[in-house]
Formats: C-alpha cells, structure tokens, sequence
C-alpha cells in the first residue's frame, strides 16, 4: 500500500518538482552494561511540488533493531498539502500529515503518533485538529504514550498573535485541557518589549497548572535582554510510573523557575550570549533548589572561519555539572565548509556516579553537483550512558 501511493504521488514528473533526500547512520558502541552494539538507521525523503500549488511528501525508516538483532521498515510519515478550490484560493492552503511528527504546542514537546488537519488563510485565522498519541522523546522510555485529541485556532492582528486550544487526554479522553497564548509586539515604545504570555488550565476544575511569562527587550543598538518566569504542575495524564521513588521525591509538586538572559553583539560578525536559571520546587522532604548558569561567545577568527565557545554549570538535587564545548566552523569554498565540535565536562550525580564525560564530531559537508549535495561526519562520546560509542554518519540529498 506504502508503495503504491508512493508511485501515484510522484507519477507526474512531467509537471512536478521532486527530490528524494536519504541519511543513513551506521557505527559501533559499547553501552554501560558492556554490551557491544552495531547500529544502522537509514531514512528516506521523497517530497513533491506540483501544479496547481499541490504539495507531497513520504518519509520512510529502514532500520536495525539491535536488540532483537531484526530489520524494519515502516513509512514513517505522509504529508499532503493543497490550495483549496474557490475565491481567494491562493491564500487557503490546507495541509494533512499522518505518521510519526514532532509535536510542540503550547506546554507540550513529544512524539504525536497520529494526524494532523490544518487550514490556513493569513487574513482570516487558522486551525489545526489533531488526534493520536503523544509519545516522550525520553531515550528510556521510547514505549510510553497517552491517547489525545485536540483543536488549535490562531489569528494575528498586525504584531499581535494570538492562539487558543483545547484538548482530551489519556484513557478515554478523560482530561480536559484548555490553553492559550499571546505573543505581542511593540517596537514604536521604548526597549521595543516583545512579551509572550501562556497558560494552560484544566476544563473541569479551572485550575492553571502550566503557565509562562516571557519579557524580551532592546536596551541599546545591539543589546538585547529577556526575562522569563514558569510554573509547571504534573499533569494528571502523566505516564510515568506513580508508585516509583523518584517520581514520588520530585515530580509531585508544582515548580517555579526564573530565568534571564542577555546578548551582546559586539560587532555584526560576533554574539556574546549570558544565561541563568534556577528552579524550586517542594520534594516533600524540604524546598528543593537547581541553577544553571551558561556563557558562550561565537565570533570570527577570520573571513572564511568561525569560532564559538561555551562554558555551562549545573547544579541541582541531581547533581553538578561543569562542561565546556567548542566549535570551529571552517568555510573551504562556497559550496563547502567543515565543522569541528568538542565537549568536555565533569559529572557528580547523588546516585555516585562522577566522572569525565567527552563527546568530539568532526563533519564535511559539500555539493557534488547541482543536484546533489552531501554531508558527512565521524563522532566519538563517552559518558554515563554509553561507556564508548563511535558512529560514523553519510548524509545525500539528491534532486530528482
């Protein structure tokens, strides 16, 4: 069936513009347990432009599960896209997806497993409806997910943006959430304030659980600062396990962080960026306290070479953390540049495990030809997950 609406998506070439993008990642390593591992993941992108406005685009996983030693293949998702017929038809683009896609809607960031319906027509509003199941993007737990359906409507006026939903979760669709947001902009009073305000409540009882202020300003020419104040409660649908200790000693409770930021740009070839931010929450043993401070500076070291260091401190009920990175970004010609990144940190968790941790990558990428171009990267990581790993990655994008 995959194969055959593949065929009659992409059978016009005579009028379409089409290309197919593959990535395949294949590699060596070796897991806390000791346990070696061969992994290979290769996927697909067959995308279409066509007459009349018609988008269409397959994307498929071939991949080698190796703890079951087994090989798979799925289409992974089917997006179709198309101007609806009538007046004004330029401007009404609906769009229809189905698979596995990234999910990011007001407090939400996970896996939908499911549809997506959108309309769009930018001088009226747009809505988009949704139904599926939402899966963590948590490494460790790949398999956990909670059923949803939802609506979403926008409309912006002028620099004004404002989007309202609702949404049914968990086993029979018995949590109802509301949620909104709104992001406005005033660049004709002074620091030119930008403020994005967002709120989510339960349907039932009108209680906010999940909220976020977020303040943006231009002091001077160049320089930017924003401040931003969360407060997060577990959601009812939480998957995770209510019995486990660790949920039980600190996701029980609402937290409440406050953080900031500034940015400089010093010339309009280089960024000096500061961040800070802590977290409190109650454990239910005592008031719980974590803070992150972060500095990284990305400027010029010549006119085809860049360079972008970054120093990070975390320090919480889980542990501490000191890390520093770099990254050298070299432009060869045109059409061709090579990125080198390093990271090295020093890790102390509560559960005893301390120690160094080490990630390098060193990637190429070029163009072929006109119609192809490739991207290819070596990387090596050690740290409390994986004792070694070494991957090599292959990365084509052939137009058709």
């Amino acid at each position: 069936m995959f194969w055959i609406f593949l065929a009659i998506i992409f059978a016009d070439q005579a009028s379409a513009f089409s290309t197919y993008q593959t990535t395949t990642s294949a590699g060596y390593l070796r897991d806390a347990s000791q346990t070696a591992r061969f992994p290979v993941f290769h996927t697909g992108s067959f995308r279409g432009l066509y007459n009349g406005g018609v988008e269409a685009r397959v994307d498929f996983v071939l991949n080698r599960d190796f703890a079951t030693d087994e090989w798979r293949f799925f289409p992974d998702q089917v997006n179709v896209g198309f101007p609806l017929l009538g007046s004004g038809a330029s401007e009404r683009q609906f769009n229809m997806i189905a698979g596995r896609q990234l999910f990011a809607e007001n407090f939400d960031l996970a896996l939908l497993d499911g549809a997506r319906a959108s309309f769009d027509q930018p001088s009226l509003f747009n809505f988009d409806l949704h139904a599926g199941w939402l899966r963590t993007l948590d490494m460790n737990e790949l398999e956990a997910n909670e059923p949803i359906v939802g609506a979403i409507a926008g409309k912006s006026v002028a620099t004004h943006h404002l989007k309202a939903g609702f949404s049914g979760r968990g086993e029979r669709l018995q949590t109802k959430l509301v949620a909104a947001s709104l992001l406005t902009e005033h660049q004709g009073l002074p620091l030119s304030p930008r403020l994005l305000l967002k709120g989510e409540a339960s349907a039932d009882t009108g209680a906010v659980d999940q909220s976020l202020a977020d303040l943006a300003v231009t002091v001077a020419s160049g320089l930017d600062a924003d401040i931003n104040f969360m407060h997060r409660n577990p959601r009812p649908t939480d998957y995770r396990d209510r019995t486990s200790l660790l949920y039980r000693a600190f996701a029980v409770s609402a937290s409440e962080s406050l953080g900031a930021g500034v940015s400089w740009a010093a010339t309009g070839s280089s960024l000096l960026r500061l961040n800070g931010r802590q977290v409190q929450f109650n454990s239910g043993v005592q008031r719980e306290v974590s803070h992150l401070q972060e500095v990284s500076y990305d400027f010029p070291l010549s006119r085809s070479s860049r360079l972008a260091p970054v120093a990070t401190h975390i320090a919480g009920y889980g542990g501490e953390l000191w890390d520093g990175g770099l990254r050298w970004v070299i432009e060869v010609s045109d059409l061709s540049r090579v990125q080198t990144d390093l990271d090295v940190g020093y890790l102390e968790k509560v559960n005893g495990v301390r120690g160094w941790i080490h990630h390098g990558r060193v990637s190429y990428e070029t163009s072929l030809s006109q119609s192809v171009k490739t991207w290819v990267s070596a990387q090596v990581e050690r740290n409390h997950y994986f004792e070694f790993n070494a991957r090599a990655m292959a990365y084509v994008t052939t137009y058709l």
